[in-house]
């Protein structure tokens, strides 16, 4: 995988406090960080998939929409990343477990079932 996408990725988990939104869709999250629309998908067929959306600037529910339903539109052109190595993979599988567990709430959810007192 390109490097600049590895730094982006691993940005992306050491700083959570900027992801804006997650959305899911199906075995998909879309999601946007520092106001840039990215997704991570997973099959058991393909493995992980990483893509960047560098022109959509509609929000998310739009842009599932778009994909969904195969409709073009420039905007939501988007590169798609694949995992090239076990590296990658293990990376890949990361973020796809971090935008899970962050969009379920996971951290909040054990913050109450361990908390004292």
């Amino acid at each position: 995988m390109d490097p600049r996408v590895t730094d982006t990725i691993n940005l992306i988990l050491d700083n959570p406090q900027d992801i804006e939104s997650i959305i899911p869709d199906r075995n998909e999250y879309y999601f946007t960080f520092r106001s840039r629309t990215f997704s991570i998908t997973h099959s058991p067929e393909n493995g992980f998939s990483f893509y960047i959306y560098p022109r959509w600037k509609s929000g998310i529910p739009p842009l599932i929409d778009t994909v969904g339903f195969g409709q073009e539109d420039p905007d939501a052109s988007f590169v798609r990343y694949e995992s090239e190595g076990q590296a990658d993979t293990t990376l890949l599988k990361k973020l796809y477990e971090f935008m899970t567990a962050k969009h379920l709430n996971i951290d909040d959810f054990f913050d109450k079932i361990l908390k004292k007192g």
